[in-house]
């Protein structure tokens, strides 16, 4: 008879547990916090703080808007033409002759470099270093601003020409500014400098097919420059820019009454 004896050297196996979903150990839901969601808080806590900081530093902030320079600081217009004491033209222009000022003047927007477009002052350091004011802004975009000093300028020069500004057109006879900023030098303590390109245009209708015609009257590359005084603050600067686009706007008027005249 065979007869089965167990091997005492063997080690018995352990139970396997079963694999069923009913006798499985419950999971803890009182564990502690994902330590994503502790940094999350951290992340959310800065981001707060620093916003609190900028909104503190624009509450201290200086803001600045051009001006037109009053008619007694105002350039006087070149190629002979008088003013009247108010900054507008007589009417008397280039070689004795008569300069029609019955005419529409539209002045586009001018565009500026991507550098310049931003709410802080940009002052010039070094030849080649910038540096951003951010306690220092200004109150409008700034290419807005010099359009509209330049267009006050040029209303108080030509006056009584009617004047347009923006990107609508005027109507066939008027003569379009478009200027582009190519770069402006802010230097406390030293001076202002502006340097522009700028085109000189009319508009007429054609005839038969109505397909009008653009014709350049004058255009140039310049560069206007203006003291800018020591102050406590960049008052002196944008008094400074303001000055210098006045020049650019004596530029203008003179090139514009010229081509009146010779009509």
């Amino acid at each position: 008879m065979n007869t089965m004896t167990k091997n005492p050297l063997k080690t018995p196996r352990a139970a396997t547990p079963p694999t069923g979903g009913a006798n499985r150990p419950a999971i803890p839901t009182n564990r502690p916090a994902l330590p994503v969601k502790r940094l999350a808080s951290a992340a959310a806590a800065i981001l707060a703080f620093a916003a609190g900081c900028t909104s503190l530093q624009r509450d201290n902030a200086r803001y600045y808007v051009l001006e037109t320079p009053p008619p007694e600081a105002r350039l006087a217009t070149p190629n002979g033409a008088r003013t009247d004491g108010t900054g507008g033209t007589t009417g008397t222009a280039v070689n004795g002759t008569t300069a029609r000022t019955n005419f529409v003047l539209a002045v586009d927007d001018v565009r500026i470099p991507p550098y310049l477009d931003r709410t802080e002052i940009v002052l010039r350091n070094k030849r080649d270093r910038l540096d951003l004011c951010e306690g220092d802004l200004w109150l409008e975009p700034l290419g807005k601003g010099i359009t509209r000093v330049l267009a006050d300028d040029l209303a108080a020069r030509l006056a009584p020409a009617k004047l347009s500004v923006g990107q609508e057109r005027a109507g066939t006879g008027a003569i379009f500014i478009q200027t582009r900023v190519l770069a402006l030098d802010l230097a406390p303590g030293k001076e202002a400098r502006l340097r522009v390109r700028w085109r000189l245009c009319s508009f007429t209708t054609g005839t038969g097919t109505g397909i009008g015609e653009e014709t350049t009257i004058a255009s140039g590359e310049d560069v206007f420059a203006a003291p800018a005084k020591t102050t406590d603050d960049l008052t002196g600067c944008a008094r400074a820019l303001g000055a210098a686009v006045d020049a650019y706007a004596a530029r203008l008027a003179g090139e514009i009454l010229a081509s009146r005249a010779s009509k």
